[in-house]
């Protein structure tokens, strides 16, 4: 019986030692994942952190380029508007021409009909045909004015 025990205590023995290994490689485990877990949180923390940067960049940028872009418009605008005045005045430019070529049209008209007259009374018409044409026209005549 004395080797029965011997051997009982032979393998608590062992079974202990193998409970203490175990324990003590479940420990390493167990402390090797505490440590990834740390590192994973430490990563985790620095792309917050990093996330957090770049949104407020990102924001500074959006808001950078959305009051570049209000310039340009107002500026694109006012071009716009200074454009339109100017077509208007050249516009205004081109009736006022044209009312002044209708109105020489009239006069060019009224010299050339009286040049006719004083054509036709020049080449054959009578006397008073021609003292007609002259009173027209203002002129006088010889010696004196027309009546």
């Amino acid at each position: 019986m004395q080797s029965a025990v011997v051997a009982a205590e032979h393998r608590v023995s062992e079974v202990k030692r193998s409970a203490k290994e175990q324990r003590e490689q479940a420990d390493r485990k167990l402390a090797d994942a505490s440590q990834t877990v740390e590192d994973l949180e430490s990563r985790l923390d620095d792309a917050t952190g990093n996330a957090a940067a770049l949104e407020q960049r990102l924001a500074k940028s959006q808001s950078s380029q959305q009051a570049q872009v209000r310039v340009e418009i107002k500026m694109i605008m006012e071009d716009l508007r200074r454009k339109q005045q100017q077509e208007e005045q050249m516009q205004g430019e081109r009736d006022a021409a044209c009312v002044y070529a209708v109105m020489l049209q009239g006069q060019v008209e009224a010299m050339q009909a009286q040049v006719s007259e004083l054509m036709w009374a020049v080449k054959g018409g009578t006397i008073k045909a021609t003292r007609d044409a002259a009173v027209r026209a203002g002129c006088a005549l010889g010696d004196g004015m027309v009546t």
